[in-house]
């Protein structure tokens, strides 16, 4: 059942082809996006950029492990793109004059 959940943008691919590479809880993950609404807004020209944060429904596959007896994340599909967060420009800072 997909989840959802907050991604950083690491590296894209607009045609949709190749995963992505995002932060998610501080590791990186590579991830397929299956929203074809999604690529719709890339193709009008919406703009992404690394940095950025994607709102997402993300289904995580997992494996149990029986030698360290939990589940491990094996891969991540994303259903959903839910919103897209720009991040924040950073504020120019003027260095004093001497």
């Amino acid at each position: 059942e997909p989840q959802e959940c907050t991604l950083n943008i690491i590296s894209l691919d607009f045609e949709l082809k190749k995963k992505w590479d995002f932060s998610y809880l501080g590791n990186k993950i590579s991830a397929k996006i299956s929203d074809s609404a999604f690529g719709e807004q890339i193709s009008k020209g919406e703009a992404f950029r690394s940095g950025d944060s994607l709102l997402v429904n993300m289904e995580i596959t997992k494996h149990y492990d029986f030698r360290s007896d939990t589940f491990i994340n094996k891969g991540y599909l994303i259903t959903k793109i839910i919103k897209h967060l720009p991040r924040s420009n950073q504020s120019t800072f003027e260095f004093p004059k001497n």
